[in-house]
């Protein structure tokens, strides 16, 4: 008879079991040691730079011409200076070598991304004060410059460079913010870098100040001391935007106003164009999830500076709910005092700076773990919105090309005797089918991928129909009507073209 051994009898489960709960302990030790692990400022910079290609490839990869693209590549013109953005308007000449600016994309983007790597970075070392930097901080500082409203500005292949030149001088000062002189020039230069860059960053610069601020007085830095720098921050502030407004600003009364609202009125002013920025825009267009992960980064941020202060608590707290209501303000602040302000996406990105703001703070003085997992998921959302943002506006230009081919191919039928057409084009093209859907899940995608074929009424609508295609014996007149007896010459499932006599309307279903 055959003998079976069982050679695990008589011995306890838990040696078998050894082996696996050595694994598992190696993989989380490696794993907490990786995530723990502290980068140089080097190792940062490259790793901001890998995150931000990433996440911009679907952008970069398909070289699409977003609205001002449209003209600029076609006739090369600058057009900054009416604007007051004198950097803008001199640095592309340098970049472009030439006062007409050839399409050399992705340059200018690699050079956006390559400034808001440093952004980041600078960001991470003025709040925590420190030359080594955690993956936790990484993620964390992300929004700054990979919100879903900067993504616009980073559509522009002409304006990204200088659009993100304002963002990494708004946080520049952070840098010297011990050295009162130095902090003095820096920020006066500084303001005048964004105002004649990109105005919009303005609000930026005092809100990643007084965070810092905070970060000083949490650690232990004395309320004088805080204080002393915060009037230094002020009257730098004051120097160098009344420089800007004497000396350099242009009055600008156009789609938007550089004009400040009357005294009288700017109280009421302020209120509505701050409830339109929050109420009408911001809130609506974020998703549960990002609202929920700043509450809980607001809640948590305000928690640790009380209970791990080394100042007095409840002045903490109080300059903790000071700098946290500032900041919200500053967000669109600056804008929201200007009689017509802008509220397209590409004015709207300071709740990115906020949010980085926030959560960079919360991670980097202490073992925050909600903290940790709020800048990753952050982090991972913004990562994937931008990647499907950029395949968006893939889809909207081939549906639109789709349509304007179509229409060209209808209008070749069509003969006037040799005669010119005058020609107006009614409807909309609309979204590309292929992204309906995600623009009801991420609102802002919707706003930020243009319509540019279909009614007359914005240039831009017509811009590519007009420039890219020749269309021959034809001139636009927006003052065509469809009224009197037009003939229905022809008409698909995508659009109309009645005529009569020289005149020509293009109706887009």
């Amino acid at each position: 008879m055959t003998k079976v051994l069982f050679p695990h009898r008589g011995k306890s489960d838990s040696y078998y079991l050894d082996p696996i709960k050595d694994s598992l302990s190696t993989f989380f030790t490696q794993f907490s040691l990786f995530v723990n692990k502290k980068f140089s400022s080097k190792t940062t910079f490259l790793i901001f730079i890998a995150i931000y290609s990433i996440s911009l490839f679907s952008l970069l990869r398909e070289n699409i011409n977003y609205i001002d693209d449209v003209d600029r590549t076609a006739l090369g013109y600058t057009g900054w200076i009416y604007f007051s953005r004198y950097s803008s308007e001199y640095l592309s000449q340098v970049l472009h070598a030439n006062s007409y600016l050839a399409d050399i994309s992705p340059i200018p983007q690699i050079i956006a991304i390559i400034e808001l790597s440093l952004a980041c970075l600078y960001l991470i070392k003025g709040i925590s004060g420190k030359r080594e930097f955690t993956i936790w901080q990484i993620a964390a500082s992300l929004p700054l410059g990979l919100n879903p409203y900067f993504l616009e500005c980073l559509s522009y292949k002409f304006d990204s460079p200088y659009m993100a030149l304002s963002v990494l001088i708004a946080v520049v000062p952070l840098l010297f913010i011990k050295h009162a002189y130095l902090f003095f020039i820096f920020t006066v230069i500084s303001i005048n870098v964004i105002c004649t860059s990109y105005q919009a960053s303005l609000g930026i610069l005092p809100m990643t100040v007084i965070f810092t601020l905070l970060s000083l007085y949490i650690k232990g830095e004395s309320l004088r001391s805080v204080l002393k720098t915060g009037l230094i921050f002020a009257a730098s502030f004051v120097v160098g935007f009344l420089i800007f407004k004497i000396l350099i600003m242009n009055p600008v009364q156009s789609y938007v106003s550089n004009s400040i609202a009357p005294l009288s009125e700017l109280p009421r002013v302020f209120y509505e164009h701050m409830k339109n920025y929050y109420l009408n825009l911001v809130i609506p267009d974020s998703p549960k999830l990002w609202k929920r992960l700043t509450k809980v980064g607001l809640i948590t941020l305000t928690l640790f500076a009380v209970f791990n202060s080394k100042s007095n608590k409840i002045l903490t707290l109080i300059f903790t709910l000071f700098t946290l209501i500032v900041a919200l303000i500053l967000t669109y602040g600056f804008y929201a005092c200007l009689e017509k302000p802008l509220f397209a996406p590409r004015a709207l990105y300071g709740i990115g700076a906020v949010i980085a703001c926030i959560l960079v703070l919360a991670v980097s003085n202490k073992d925050l773990y909600i903290a940790k997992i709020c800048s990753i998921i952050f982090a991972w959302s913004f990562v994937v919105v931008a990647s499907a943002y950029g395949n968006a506006l893939v889809a909207q230009r081939n549906w639109e090309e789709f349509r304007i081919g179509e229409v060209i191919q209808d209008l070749t039928t069509i003969e006037n005797n040799g005669q010119p057409f005058k020609y107006r084009t009614l409807g909309s093209a609309g979204h590309a089918p292929a992204i309906r859907n995600l623009n009801f899940v991420y609102p802002v995608i919707g706003r930020l991928v243009p319509v540019t074929f279909g009614d007359s009424g914005w240039m831009w609508n017509v811009e590519k129909f007009n420039r890219y295609y020749e269309i021959r014996n034809m001139t636009q007149d927006n003052s065509i009507t469809d009224t009197g007896y037009p003939d229905l010459v022809k008409e698909t499932m995508y659009h109309k073209i009645m005529v009569f006599k020289d005149k020509l309307l293009i109706i887009l279903k």
